[in-house]
């Protein structure tokens, strides 16, 4: 259905929006709503889905608003446009062509319990609407590093952060949810009321319903002590595989308390560790003050000393194999919010993507050689590309992995393959472009494969295209078996089917 041009598929449903009687404006292509919908459509982080044609945007701000649409959709006669729920409006299945887009980006609401130290996001939230919020009670949640980031929507396939080896996964901090199902019912759910949709929710996705409403347990934080180490190697291939052995194995040994990534962009002959320590009891965490938000006003002078901090120490004089660091050691007191939240930005501003994320149990030598030929030697076409690999485990690895949908559990690293790319206004050149970098992200997965990889159930372009390695093999098959019977019961019609866990094959394979 969706291999069809999203023209023709716009032009199926013209009459809908009569038929949808859901009382909220529908943006269109064309028509009173045309300028609306052009707007709509340019504010997109990845701005290559831009250029998808969705049939029409909805936008509630409020539960009411998701219950109206969901019960006039089911209500509409045949044929209807499939729906597709935009939250952060990251996700490649967020803004479909010819779809019917739920866009909750218009829907922020965000309270925090401070006595309690919960915090509750709605619809659209994003993770610096959250951050703001909790910032001025001293707390912070184990969920995402890029503020634009949709809480409910990166949260509820898992969610990691800088202090998921401390406090574990988001969908391990989960209190209760408000899902609205595809009949237009609010269905509170958690441990102990309709446990059985809680358990989906974290880890399974969007397939049960629209979340409406997440709680979420918040941690006492204010500051982090930080190491950022950009390291030259002049040998770029040689000392990267080192760099990211020996970082692997420190890695895996680091107290729980400690996170962090090393980058490994294309080409350049540099890579870059940042680590950060949220161990309270010595890191101050007296409010700091700044001039600005900038990322390098949050960086402020150093009160501690390199043997205060467990786990950073090991950083002082290691290179890990490189060459030398620029810039000479750095440890530093940042802001949690001000700071590492926002560490990435500057390395993640909208632009044109193709990405996609997996789970890799071990840094095998076989596996940094891999990581290490395909950024310094058989690198992207552009030096915008880059692997992005946070350190997992900790508190994130200690639930079983049955005890929320998410698996993978004994892994100890989460790799983004972040393919990039300058778009051009010629379509034939901005095609080839995208289409040499989808090549080099398709080959690092395919070449790391062989190494025990699992797929993340986020959800990137990148995971849909042909050469992708299997994300059933991201879930154990109790757990599958627990998923479908989740959507036989909560959404047996498949009205969210843009989400990555199950689909109809999967369904009919369970039926039979």
């Amino acid at each position: 259905f969706l291999s069809k041009s999203p023209f023709l598929i716009m032009a199926s449903f013209i009459d809908f929006p009569d038929a949808l009687k859901c009382g909220l404006p529908m943006l269109t292509a064309e028509g009173a709503m045309a300028a609306e919908y052009a707007a709509e459509m340019k504010d997109i982080w990845n701005q290559d889905l831009c250029t998808r044609r969705p049939a029409f945007i909805v936008q509630p701000k409020s539960a009411a608003d998701v219950q109206s649409i969901l019960k006039a959709y089911k209500a509409a006669p045949e044929p209807r446009p499939p729906l597709a729920v935009a939250c952060g409006r990251h996700s490649a299945r967020g803004f479909v062509d010819g779809a019917l887009v739920v866009d909750l980006s218009k829907w922020k609401s965000v309270s925090v319990d401070a006595t309690a130290k919960t915090v509750t996001v709605e619809g659209g939230a994003k993770l610096g609407d959250m951050d703001a919020e909790l910032s001025k009670h001293g707390l912070a949640v184990c969920t995402g590093t890029n503020p634009d980031t949709g809480v409910i929507g990166l949260s509820i396939v898992g969610g990691g952060g800088f202090l998921a080896r401390l406090h574990g996964l988001a969908v391990d901090n989960f209190v209760e949810a408000t899902v609205c199902t595809a009949e237009g019912e609010l269905v509170k759910c958690s441990e102990s009321e309709n446990a059985d949709l809680f358990w989906g929710i974290r880890g399974g996705g969007g397939h049960f319903g629209i979340i409406v409403s997440l709680t979420m347990r918040a941690h006492s934080l204010t500051n982090l002590a930080v190491v950022e180490h950009p390291t030259f190697c002049r040998k770029a291939e040689p000392q990267t595989k080192e760099m990211l052995e020996r970082w692997g194995a420190w890695a895996q040994e680091a107290p729980n308390e400690v996170g962090g990534l090393m980058v490994v962009p294309c080409g350049a002959p540099v890579n870059v560790i940042f680590c950060v320590s949220a161990n309270a009891s010595v890191v101050p965490q007296e409010k700091l003050k700044k001039k600005s938000v900038g990322s390098s006003s949050s960086f402020f002078k150093n009160p501690m000393k390199w043997s205060d901090i467990p786990g950073l120490c090991d950083l002082e004089n290691d290179t890990f194999g490189g060459s030398f660091r620029i810039g000479g050691k750095n440890l530093r007191l940042m802001d949690y919010h001000a700071g590492a939240q926002t560490y990435l930005v500057p390395h993640q501003k909208p632009g044109h993507f193709y990405e996609a994320a997996f789970m890799l149990p071990t840094m095998t030598p076989e596996a940094a050689e891999v990581m290490a030929r395909m950024t310094k030697t058989n690198i992207a076409p552009n030096g915008k590309c880059a692997l992005l690999v946070f350190m997992f485990g900790g508190k994130a690895s200690e639930a079983s992995n049955e005890a929320t949908a998410i698996e993978s559990r004994d892994y100890r690293y989460w790799v983004i393959v972040e393919g990039s790319w300058e778009y051009s206004k010629d379509k034939a050149v901005n095609d080839a472009r995208k289409a040499a970098v989808a090549e080099w992200t398709r080959k690092v997965r395919l070449e790391l494969a062989p190494h025990g990889l699992k797929e993340s159930p986020h959800v990137f372009e990148g995971e849909d295209e042909e050469g992708g390695t299997g994300l059933r093999k991201a879930f154990v098959d109790s757990n599958i078996d627990r998923l479908l019977a989740l959507k036989h019961k909560y959404d047996p019609q498949n009205t969210f089917p843009f989400n990555k866990i199950l689909n109809k094959e999967d369904s009919e394979e369970k039926k039979e």
